[in-house]
Formats: structure tokens, sequence, C-alpha cells
């Protein structure tokens, strides 16, 4: 599968079944919206081949174009501390999003997310100067086959990142953030005062 620049997203070369003598392939392929072309290029020997195609929308919240569009602190898409809850994938050719948002006040964040039939992930905050405070790296549980994130953190007033990023599988995620205010008497700021 290449994307509409030609860049190489996914590939596999396949063996037959010496018995059958058929190539079976039953791929999922987790992809950015945009214009892809498959392509099947004989590697030894000749014959028919018939495939299909089909398409389950990810329903992103945030509509990402092939190579991803939040994928630097710079280009992080804005979202509430509110508790919406958001629908984001990690795709075959955009392994990271990036997702900002602001706090009023100093209080504690609760980060839920849920990452389907994705086997290892990297979970990062960072504060507005692009430093880490947090990286996590959870594993799917084998049960479920999905990675579910439960996190407090607590935090000063200020404006911070979350980024999730590829370890190991693609698939489809929702993630939320809620926030409790601290009610400090005296205000603080991003770093502390």
């Amino acid at each position: 599968v290449y994307d509409s620049s030609g860049e190489d997203v996914w590939n596999v070369n396949l063996n037959w079944n010496s018995t059958s003598e058929i190539i079976p392939i039953d791929e999922t392929i987790v992809l950015t919206s945009g214009q892809y072309y498959f392509c099947v290029q004989k590697d030894n020997g000749y014959g028919n081949y018939s495939f299909k195609m089909d398409f389950t929308p990810c329903n992103e919240t945030f509509n990402e174009t092939e190579g991803g569009s939040n994928n630097t602190l710079q280009t992080a898409n804005t979202v509430s501390p509110n508790g919406t809850t958001y629908t984001a994938q990690i795709a075959n050719n955009d392994e990271k999003d990036f997702w900002q948002f602001n706090l009023s006040e100093s209080g504690r964040i609760n980060f839920k997310a849920t990452f389907y039939g994705i086997k290892w992930v990297y979970w990062k905050l960072y504060d507005e100067n692009g430093e880490e405070l947090l990286s996590k790296n959870p594993s799917q549980n084998s049960t479920t086959n999905n990675i579910v994130v439960d996190e407090k953190v607590y935090l000063t007033s200020g404006r911070y990142y979350i980024s999730v990023s590829r370890d190991n599988g693609n698939g489809k995620y929702d993630f939320s953030i809620d926030f409790k205010s601290a009610h400090e008497t005296y205000h603080e700021v991003n770093g502390g005062s």
C-alpha cells in the first residue's frame, strides 16, 4: 500500500501453501484519511488472484490526513479537561498524536484512555516548555486485548500536552481528561511559584 506521494505505507511478502498452491491473506491496515494505492507484485511464478477490501471508519474527533496532522507540540489538537471523550487512532502511517489542554487553576487531572487491540503504547505528559513530566508504557490485557489507562496527576495551572505513540500495534483509542480543582489559597502557575 502506497500513499499519494508514492511512499510505502505497508507491505508483506507471503509464501504459498504448497498443498493448496494458494497464498491466503487477511490483513487489517490502519490508515489516516487520504488517497492510497494498492499494488500486487509477483515474487516468483504466475497465476490469478482475487481480492476484496472493506473499510471501517475510526470516527476520529479530529480528522487526520496522510501522515497525521498533530504529530508535534506545535500542531497539537486542543482538548478540554472537562471529561469529554475524544476518539483517535494510531495508524500505520501516523504513529504519534499530541493533545493540548489548559488549566486555569491548579488541581488534579484524571487521564482515562482505552486502546483497542493495540499491544503496547507510550503516553507522556509535557509542560508548556516541552519538558517531559511523566512517561508510561502500558501493555495489552490478554483477556480483553485492550489497554485501559486510568491515571491521576496533580498539576499547577498552565498549558500541558499529552502525547500518545505506538510501541507495538495500530488501532483506535478513546480518551478523556477530567479536572478537579485544588482550590488553592495562593494561585500557582506552571512549575510552581
